[in-house]
């Protein structure tokens, strides 16, 4: 081979070189598992996407799967109650709708025509998940279930929640989906008020409102210890799974991390477990 064509196949083997290093070098930097600077989460038991996230400013720190659009079960509840605290006043005293449950269902016991302030309807909401309170919410909010759904996907959309749909208030409906990725945003804007703090941080809570005064237990049994977990909402439903929203937060910094698509509790406490342990970690 004449010498120049020789030198001009080996400068085009080094610029092929080239690009495919930067094309690595990209996907390294954009892709958070790869560039994480160290080890990634180990033996995170069985899900369908998990992701752990700087809950100040969404930065991820972990993902697996984590655009993936899955049916979330009553972590659906996260964006009824965001809608319902952007529109009601705490305060304000709702009479609840009547609400057929199924005998399975998550609910606080309410009553048609039983009269209840906003805040411990979303209190009855998010901490023991209760489905009448989330349905009571979308009709004093929007006068409907349905037209309460259309607000919480307006309300998705303008988060960037792109792997989002709602089709109900409860998350009942499996038609209702979202990613990982997508209740790390609604959480972030949850996390904006301390009313939703202060709640879902609660282990026991008690209504005042209403016909009695109810005594109710948080459903995530993460909350507290040496972690500092400080939130956010579980979810079941056959098509769902086990899902679990976690926060915690350790000497001022807080991260979220999502799990969805879990086999057990166990699994799904677990793996959230192990996130936030590796987020914080990050954090530090």
């Amino acid at each position: 081979m004449p010498k120049h064509r020789l030198v001009a196949v080996v400068v085009a083997t080094f610029a092929l070189a080239a690009v495919a290093l930067n094309a690595v070098l990209s996907a390294t930097a954009a892709d958070p598992r790869l560039a994480s600077g160290g080890p990634t989460p180990r033996g995170l038991p069985p899900h369908a996407a998990a992701i752990v996230a700087d809950a100040a400013d969404g930065t991820v720190l972990y993902a697996d799967h984590d655009r993936r659009s899955l049916a979330v079960a009553s972590t659906t509840k996260l964006m009824t109650a965001l809608v319902a605290l952007e529109r009601l006043p705490l305060d304000d005293v709702v009479a609840a709708p009547a609400y057929a449950a199924a005998g399975d269902e998550s609910t606080i016991g309410l009553q048609s025509g039983e009269r209840m302030t906003v805040g411990d309807l979303l209190i009855g909401l998010l901490v023991a998940s209760g489905n009448d309170a989330a349905h009571a919410l979308a009709v004093a909010a929007a006068g409907s279930e349905p037209a309460f759904v259309a607000l919480m996907n307006e309300r998705a959309a303008q988060l960037g929640m792109r792997d989002t749909r709602y089709a109900d208030a409860s998350g009942l409906d499996p038609a209702s989906r979202s990613s990982a990725a997508d209740l790390v945003a609604v959480t972030r804007a949850l996390r904006r008020h301390r009313f939703f703090r202060a709640t879902v941080a609660a282990r026991t809570v008690v209504l005042r409102s209403g016909a009695w005064k109810r005594t109710l237990h948080s459903t995530n049994d993460l909350l507290g210890g040496a972690l500092g977990v400080d939130g956010v909402k579980t979810g079941h439903t056959r098509a769902a799974g086990y899902v679990l929203v976690g926060s915690a937060t350790r000497r001022g910094r807080a991260v979220v991390a999502v799990v969805l698509g879990a086999r057990s509790e166990r699994d799904r406490d677990e793996a959230t477990a192990r996130l936030l342990r590796y987020g914080l970690r990050r954090l530090r």
